[in-house]
């Protein structure tokens, strides 16, 4: 399950995951987000996943990079920062920002959503 929260003002996307993510849910979230380019082309989300576990492997997780490309067309720039507990939630974050083809995409992994906004706010 997902809570979204777009903050217009402050130009950030704010999700919270619990409980099972599965890939269907988690490639439904993407897509979703494509609905915010009419309101900025530098998108900001804080997502807090502290509570959720990720059901998909790494074979689904490399299906969701490259529907991710296409979804990045719609904006100039994404910064995704991440609060996990979850190892494994960890390393699937870790490998997205290893891949080399979304250059508009950076996600960091964080413990804190302060030191997280504060990443999500730099020039």
């Amino acid at each position: 399950m997902a809570d979204r929260f777009f903050d217009e003002r402050k130009g950030i996307l704010f999700t919270k995951s619990v409980g099972e993510v599965s890939y269907d849910e988690m490639f439904s979230k993407m897509k979703n987000i494509v609905q915010l380019s009419e309101f900025t082309k530098d998108l900001k989300i804080l997502e807090d996943a502290r509570g959720a576990t990720a059901l998909f492997n790494v074979s689904e997780l490399h299906n969701l990079l490259e529907n991710l490309e296409d979804i990045l067309e719609a904006f100039t720039s994404v910064r995704h920062a991440v609060l996990h507990s979850d190892p494994k939630a960890t390393a699937y974050a870790l490998m997205v920002k290893q891949f080399d083809h979304l250059r508009k995409y950076k996600i960091m992994v964080f413990s804190t959503e302060a030191a997280a906004l504060r990443w999500l706010n730099e020039s």
